[in-house]
């Protein structure tokens, strides 16, 4: 296969991923796209390279070299579950390339799976926190005042009633902790995100979001990304069990999804990926609910 730049796919990998590319001592013979989301705000991408000799690796793009450097220090950090990085450059990794079924392909996902799958994030939120200059970790109060700037950006552009927003805002102020557990998150583990790979053993592909903040709110973002019924989530919260409790989730499971739903539409919203209405119909469906004084716990059912 010609040089990639030969091929005008230069600005694509950019000059990066483009050098690491090239500094590898097998010829490239095929370089594939496979980023899901496309957004012209935003320039991350994937790519499947295949090299001469058998070889296939994952090639990333992420948004700057400081965000590259953060995902290289924690993949060197997690243990099973995750993929190992093969080297980094400025804004571009190459990792190793996991062949194996997507999680989200099987119905029913076996329980042993989601039970490894929840020890796997578990895991990773017991890591010790690595020194990351370019990132804070919020507090509850800033993710309060986070939670008004986005319901405030959904009202403006017409996509949230203001009346809910305030709502919205009231509820999760009632319902806050007074304090967080934080550490390494994953912001993205989802079915979607996990394949099964030759032994049987979920792995996470993708995971260009990983950074540090509340473990609670990531538990929230997979609460939003993967939809379980009662029995899969029991599944996946015995194996997360066996590194942190699920405690602090479940007493203030409203306030986390709160922020997340809203969170999610603004970042949608704002990047112009789309699909911002879906969570704002479940921020809605979560606050309806949330008014009826239902027994049952919302984590099973919104």
């Amino acid at each position: 296969m010609p040089d990639p730049a030969s091929r005008g796919v230069e600005p694509d990998i950019g000059a990066d991923l483009l050098a690491l590319i090239r500094a590898r001592p097998e010829r490239l013979i095929s370089l594939t796209e496979i980023s899901t989301l496309s957004s012209p705000a935003r320039r991350r991408t994937a790519f499947r390279l295949e090299f001469a000799g058998g070889l296939t690796l994952k090639g990333r793009r992420l948004e700057s070299p400081e965000r590259a450097q953060r995902v290289e220090r924690i993949l060197g950090l997690a243990g099973d579950g995750f993929p190992r990085t093969i080297d980094r450059r400025g804004d571009a990794l190459l990792l190793q390339w996991i062949q194996g079924r997507a999680l989200a392909s099987l119905d029913p996902v076996p329980p042993a799976a989601l039970e490894r799958c929840g020890r796997i994030l578990g895991a990773l939120h017991q890591l010790a926190t690595p020194e990351l200059p370019d990132v804070r970790i919020p507090a509850p109060e800033d993710l309060l005042a986070k939670l008004r700037r986005d319901t405030g950006l959904l009202a403006d552009a017409g996509e949230l009633d203001s009346g809910l927003g305030r709502t919205a805002v009231e509820t999760a102020a009632a319902l806050a902790p007074r304090r967080a557990s934080s550490g390494v998150i994953h912001k993205d583990f989802c079915a979607e995100n996990i394949v099964l790979d030759d032994s049987g053993s979920p792995v996470s592909i993708d995971n260009a979001a990983l950074s540090v903040g509340p473990h609670d709110l990531d538990l929230a973002r997979t609460w939003y990304r993967w939809e379980m019924n009662p029995r899969d989530r029991s599944h996946f919260l015995r194996g997360y069990e066996r590194h942190r409790g699920s405690v602090t989730f479940v007493e203030h499971f409203a306030f986390w999804a709160i922020c997340v739903l809203a969170g999610s539409a603004s970042i949608r919203l704002r990047a112009r990926l789309g699909g911002h209405r879906e969570p704002l119909i479940r921020l809605r469906r979560l606050l309806e609910f949330l008014e009826t004084d239902a027994v049952d716990h919302p984590l099973w059912v919104v």
